[in-house]
């Protein structure tokens, strides 16, 4: 059980995490994409982002120590089904 130093609103709460989780996640897909050759659009980590979210992920509703889980959890899914798709066109493709 954690002790707190001092009382925090769940409003205050609610509101940190609707701004704050976003803005880290898409620092996040931000950064990753970064890493790669070609410049990353922001329409393209927009795209990233609501698929991360279809995949499972919720910046809203994920508690802040389940956030980093919940994030690679959806990046996995995500990955997972890119993956089946590129294996799948790979299959039905004439070479």
């Amino acid at each position: 059980m954690m002790t707190r130093l001092f009382a925090v609103s769940p409003r205050v709460v609610f509101l940190a995490r609707l701004v704050f989780l976003p803005l880290g996640s898409m620092a996040l897909i931000s950064t990753a994409a970064a890493q790669t050759a070609t410049p990353v659009t922001r329409q393209q980590v927009k795209a990233e982002f609501v698929a991360l979210q279809q995949a499972g992920y919720d910046p809203v509703i994920d508690d802040q120590h389940d956030y980093p889980e919940h994030l690679q959890a959806a990046e996995q899914k995500l990955a997972a089904a890119r993956d089946a798709a590129r294996q799948a066109a790979e299959t039905t493709s004439p070479h």
